[in-house]
């Protein structure tokens, strides 16, 4: 079992500590009290075990041209830039954000369960060209501060406001006297912060953090928020959505496309063939129509009888107060409005598809 630099403080500060390919923490206290610390306060969520690639070289911003649907030249220093990595099909590897660190200098951050593969194809497409790339994901903790009071908790304790900082921009500060890089980024569709600090500050700006957190109504979140429900009413993606047998067209992440780029992708023309076509299959939501309904992840999804799909990720949606899900099917029975039937655990149940971003589709909270 791996174990980030936060991982024994968070087992001192009471958590219900997990263990898997990650230690880390379950939760603190119920799941209700966490979500909304999220969506009301602020929280503190540890996600040290996502990957950390340092990549940089004359070539560096070529190679993940290479690798990445998005287009590097959008980044400027201080900018952050999300995208999917793909195959040579379109089939989709891992959803990572790059940073734009200098000139020919980036960090990238891939999910937890991909690091290892989307590292070895970063290497792959890196091979003779001046590019170096470093797995510093050991060295590195990574604190969440998710939530409308995450922004005064920060300025109360750093060298310098970030009232400014933008969505998806970042700035290095000093926290306790640390150096921590802050980039205003998340997934729990609250506004929020990622500190990324190195693994011997860790202590320090932690405890910084906790000192000042009560003025804030901090909360301590594990898992199983963090990883399930405030994702969830976002509409963001986990790894059940983010495939190999899907595309970023099928996911609606076709805004994050660059068909167009000077350095084009491995999946490019793959990718123009995808758009000129349509999809084959939509990832959608659907919302239980009693409180009391649950449906499990990977179970089918049917219309008139026959499968169309299946349910990818679900979990109780505290903001709705409902049992909430997104199911991957066939275009042709996608439309918003239309129904479509899931196996509940009472047996099937009729649901109406409808927008998949349950929590603020307006993006004020960010």
């Amino acid at each position: 079992m791996k174990t980030g630099p936060f991982y024994f403080l968070q087992a001192q500060a009471g958590g219900n500590m997990a263990e898997g390919a990650w230690g880390s923490a379950k939760g603190y206290t119920d799941a209700r009290t966490e979500h909304f610390a999220v969506r009301e306060k602020v929280g503190l969520i540890d996600f040290s075990s996502m990957g950390n690639l340092d990549i940089k070289g004359r070539d560096a911003k070529d190679a993940l041209q290479r690798i990445c649907v998005n287009d590097m030249d959008k980044l400027t220093v201080g900018k952050v830039l999300y995208t999917t990595v793909v195959n040579a099909e379109g089939g989709i590897l891992d959803d990572t954000t790059v940073y734009m660190l200098a000139d020919g200098h980036y960090m990238m951050v891939t999910s937890t369960a991909k690091r290892f593969a989307t590292l070895k194809y970063l290497l792959d497409h890196a091979r003779g060209k001046d590019v170096f790339v470093t797995d510093i994901t050991g060295g590195t903790g990574i604190m969440c501060l998710q939530g409308p009071a995450s922004v005064g908790l920060i300025n109360s304790i750093a060298d310098s406001p970030i009232d400014e900082l933008k969505y998806f921009f970042f700035k290095k500060l000093k926290i306790a006297g640390n150096e921590v890089l802050v980039s205003r980024t998340g997934f729990t569709g609250s506004r929020g912060y990622e500190l990324f600090v190195s693994g011997e500050d860790c202590f320090e700006v932690w405890k910084a953090v906790l000192g000042a957190g009560g003025e804030f109504g901090l909360q301590l979140c594990g898992s199983q928020v963090a990883a399930a429900t405030l994702p969830l009413e976002k509409g963001y993606l986990s790894g059940r959505e983010l495939t190999e047998s899907s595309n970023p067209f099928e996911l609606g992440l076709g805004w994050t496309v660059a068909l167009d780029k000077a350095v084009p992708c491995v999946a490019n023309d793959a990718l123009k063939k995808i758009k000129e076509r349509g999809p084959a299959n939509r990832l959608v939501g659907f919302v239980m129509p009693d409180k009391a309904m649950t449906v499990a992840n990977g179970t089918p999804v049917t219309s008139g009888g026959a499968e169309i799909g299946r349910v990818t990720s679900a979990a109780f949606g505290w903001y709705l107060d409902r049992f909430i899900g997104m199911a991957y099917i066939r275009s042709e029975y996608a439309a918003l409005g239309g129904s479509i039937t899931v196996a509940s655990a009472g047996g099937p149940v009729d649901v109406e598809i409808v927008d998949k971003v349950f929590f603020d589709p307006e993006r004020k909270q960010l």
